[in-house]
């Protein structure tokens, strides 16, 4: 009974290392991982992706359990863009995917976003700018906005920066 309970948690723990391996997993390692003997295709480096039929990334696009996985799958192939299931995003996915892809801003889930994520969307697609509210930006935030991207200056609140993010701030700029 004990060594029952012990294989139950080396089962459940090598399922937790798998699910964290793929998560680090990027390109076309990712694209490996996705694949098994029976898919009948292989992938070595980019180029060989010109020989994939759509029915070859559906197979992959039926695998895509989470945000990292639709995230890596639209990297590939941005043709499923509208089979993506956008719930699986989570603020930091759709943050990477809209700085790469602004038209897609209009499906995101503004909620997901936090401060750094919304950081790093503005410094890749200033634009977006009109679109936040600023509200949930302190002196840190606002300072490492700044530094990288100061015509945000006109929406800060001066008030939030603190003696040492003024000290941050004006030493890097």
């Amino acid at each position: 009974s004990e060594a029952g309970i012990s294989e139950k948690s080396e089962t459940k723990e090598d399922v937790n290392m798998a699910r964290d391996f793929e998560f680090e997993l990027f390109g076309i390692d990712w694209l490996k991982f996705k694949l098994t003997p029976e898919d009948g295709i292989s992938v070595e480096n980019e180029a060989d992706l010109a020989a994939w039929s759509t029915a070859d990334w559906e197979k992959i696009a039926d695998r895509c359990r989470n945000g990292h996985d639709w995230y890596e799958l639209l990297t590939f192939c941005p043709a499923l863009v509208d089979r993506c299931d956008w719930t699986k995003f989570s603020g930091d996915e759709w943050s990477c995917y809209i700085s790469e892809h602004p038209e897609a801003f209009s499906m995101c889930n503004f909620s997901l976003l936090d401060e750094f994520d919304w950081s790093f969307l503005l410094e890749k697609q200033p634009q977006l700018a009109e679109e936040y509210d600023w509200v949930d930006f302190d002196g840190k935030k606002w300072m490492h906005l700044l530094c990288d991207q100061p015509q945000f200056s006109k929406y800060c609140d001066w008030e939030k920066l603190d003696g040492e993010a003024w000290s941050d701030l004006l030493r890097k700029q």
